[in-house]
């Protein structure tokens, strides 16, 4: 590989850094219950694929949570989609763009009494308004308290 496709390799690199970023997290409990919403924003001019694409050649978007010993979890939950039309076909797709918001539902252990941490990975497949790129993993953390 020459030095400018190995230059032209790491710029490729840095505009896929910028699809979507981790913006922070909201908890509330409900008794034994944890509600945690996740945030995330979507690059400008860029969409991820839903969460259940109806093309089973797309990716779907995730989340994958890693919990603390004891604790369990519920269901994730994803927002309504948007209708996204790919340039030069009549295909129409189901997208989250802009902005994402996951709902984490977890039960507390009985013995919680203070601060966890948990890990989590949103896996997405980004796309612009003409093709789709590959997979990406965008691992996060939210302190529970």
């Amino acid at each position: 590989m020459g030095f400018s496709s190995f230059v032209f390799w790491i710029f490729l690199l840095h505009l896929q850094a910028g699809w979507v970023e981790y913006r922070g997290s909201e908890v509330g409990q409900r008794g034994d219950v944890m509600d945690i919403w996740v945030h995330f924003t979507i690059g400008q001019g860029y969409h991820i694929q839903s969460s259940d694409p109806e093309d089973d050649q797309l990716i779907p978007t995730r989340v994958d949570v890693d919990l603390p010993e004891g604790w369990e979890l519920l269901d994730v939950e994803f927002p309504e989609t948007e209708s996204f039309r790919l340039e030069g076909t009549q295909q129409v797709l189901q997208v989250y763009s802009k902005e994402l918001t996951v709902q984490v539902s977890v039960r507390v252990p009985e013995d919680f009494s203070g601060l966890e941490t948990f890990e989590g990975i949103l896996h997405y497949q980004a796309c612009d308004h003409a093709k789709c790129y590959f997979p990406r993993a965008l691992e996060f953390s939210v302190d529970l308290w």
